[in-house]
């Protein structure tokens, strides 16, 4: 007999997590509703995650976990269970990432990194096409899939660089955001809730084994207040993104240079391991 996992949470813990799942996917479904997209998509979309999860890790000694199995966990149906796996959902999602975050907001972090195109973590002007080091120089290096014109426009109407009149372009922001909702858009915001999700997830999985004083958790912490004014909330919203601002500033110059000497050992050492980390934060608001 298939052991269900579901039953071994006890029915408050699964009432806790279903009723902040509400809280959670309002927001989202509001989004997906404005991108066009309902529920029979979404539902479609989960029964796959659920499915790639359980398959993933349910399993034992190493294989996937069989199809019996995963629709025992899931409540999926074998049948829908075959389907989902044969459409391999991790593999769809690694050619959705395989170009990482947007290579506009790649330009602009090695323009204040690179010691070709920066002075200690500050951009140096950069001709369009002439001298040692051009802007043409810096995407082709690290952004070459997109043409340095295409890159100097959108960097120029996100506000992200200025350009005077004999042609000497200035990086006065250090991250792009995109002006309007498309694919890079979704992406960027994608990246953001995958990767809270991930720390959230992993928080709970060594918590469960480890115990609330284990050492192995990520970082996820927040300050939050119900009792103070708009005024006072306007404040802080100020206060906030100067401070994170700043951290993440620091953070950015220390991965650049991390990022030059571990990529020189990589280079020598074909089969080191290689890690994706990073450092998040985010401002919420709202009436009560």
């Amino acid at each position: 007999m298939v052991k269900d996992s579901r039953k071994e949470r006890s029915p408050s813990l699964q009432r806790a997590v279903l009723l902040g799942l509400g809280s959670f996917l309002r927001p989202l479904a509001r989004f997906l509703l404005r991108s066009g997209i309902g529920y029979k998509e979404f539902s479609e979309i989960c029964r796959a995650a659920f499915v790639s999860v359980a398959s993933d890790e349910y399993g034992v000694r190493g294989r996937l976990a069989s199809i019996s199995r995963v629709s025992a966990i899931t409540g999926v149906g074998r049948k829908e269970v075959t389907r989902l796996r044969d459409c391999d959902l991790a593999e769809t999602e690694a050619e959705f990432w395989a170009s990482e975050l947007n290579p506009l907001t790649q330009i602009l972090h090695f323009w204040h990194s690179d010691p070709d195109y920066s002075n200690d973590g500050v951009p140096r002007p950069l001709n369009f096409i002439n001298g040692e080091y051009s802007f043409a120089d810096l995407v082709a290096k690290y952004a070459g899939d997109i043409q340095p014109d295409a890159a100097r426009l959108e960097l120029k109407r996100s506000g992200a660089i200025k350009e005077s009149g004999d042609d000497v372009m200035r990086a006065v922001r250090r991250q792009y955001t995109p002006t309007e909702v498309d694919v890079e858009f979704v992406k960027t915001m994608i990246f953001s809730l995958k990767n809270i999700a991930s720390t959230l997830a992993h928080n709970a999985d060594v918590i469960a084994r480890e115990g609330p004083e284990t050492e192995n958790g990520r970082l996820e912490r927040y300050a939050w207040t119900t009792r103070i004014s708009e005024a006072s909330a306007h404040d802080f919203r100020i206060l906030s993104e100067q401070k994170a601002e700043e951290l993440l500033l620091q953070l950015d110059t220390w991965i650049g240079e991390r990022e030059r000497i571990d990529m020189a050992q990589l280079e020598t050492l074909s089969q080191s391991p290689r890690k994706s980390c990073g450092f998040g934060v985010y401002y919420f608001e709202e009436d009560i």
